[in-house]
């Protein structure tokens, strides 16, 4: 064999062998991510999958799917498929739903108890998650003033999610973040649906 192919036999194995590790490391991953979707689909209660190769969220019980939402755009930062489940620990709004305020000395039986519909929910919101992960939904805008607001999240978002990070690198914690752009409706349904404790899978890229 000429000393010419030897290089480049030698390239070939040089940029494969990173392109084979890759691979592998998602298969992992994914074999990760089925079976904690597996053990949860195995006991009662609803679950959510983030489905980032299939483009969807997809909101689950025993293994069903109950309601599946299209994801418009994605971002990803950080390596977010390692942890399987997750737990949801927090949600968090700009503007949250309205609570029943009692005025002092008012009986509670005696206030009014508005009722909450999904429309009353936020459309752009955090979700945070066991482990560090941070999900960012943010809704598309349908007008102007949606547009401003989204917007206004968008680059408020960009300018601290960088700080975020170094925050994350200067305490030794790995910096995850998965921002996520759904339809003004399906971004309120998944708010309604998901209450703190709601377990969760993902299938990272």
């Amino acid at each position: 064999m000429s000393t010419l192919h030897l290089v480049v036999l030698a390239c070939f194995l040089n940029a494969a062998a990173p392109l084979t590790a890759d691979t592998g490391n998602q298969s992992s991953l994914r074999k990760t991510a089925l079976e904690s979707e597996l053990r949860l689909a195995r006991k009662p209660g609803v679950y959510f999958v983030i489905d980032l190769n299939q483009a969807q969220v997809v909101v689950k019980a025993r293994g069903m799917s109950l309601k599946a939402l299209s994801i418009i755009r994605k971002s990803v930062w950080g390596s977010v498929g390692g942890q399987q489940p997750r737990r949801l620990e927090s949600k968090s709004a700009l503007s949250e739903p309205d609570r029943l305020r009692l005025k002092p000395g008012q009986r509670e039986e005696k206030a009014p108890v508005p009722a909450l519909e999904v429309s009353d929910m936020p459309s752009r919101y955090l979700l945070h998650l066991s482990g560090g992960l941070t999900v960012g939904i943010n809704s598309e805008p349908a007008g102007i003033v949606d547009r401003l607001a989204s917007g206004a999240y968008s680059s408020f978002w960009a300018t601290a999610r960088p700080i975020l990070s170094l925050r994350s690198v200067a305490r030794g914690i790995p910096f995850e973040w998965i921002e996520l752009s759904l339809s003004r409706s399906d971004a309120q349904a998944l708010y309604w649906v998901l209450s703190e404790g709601t377990q969760s899978v993902i299938y990272a890229l």
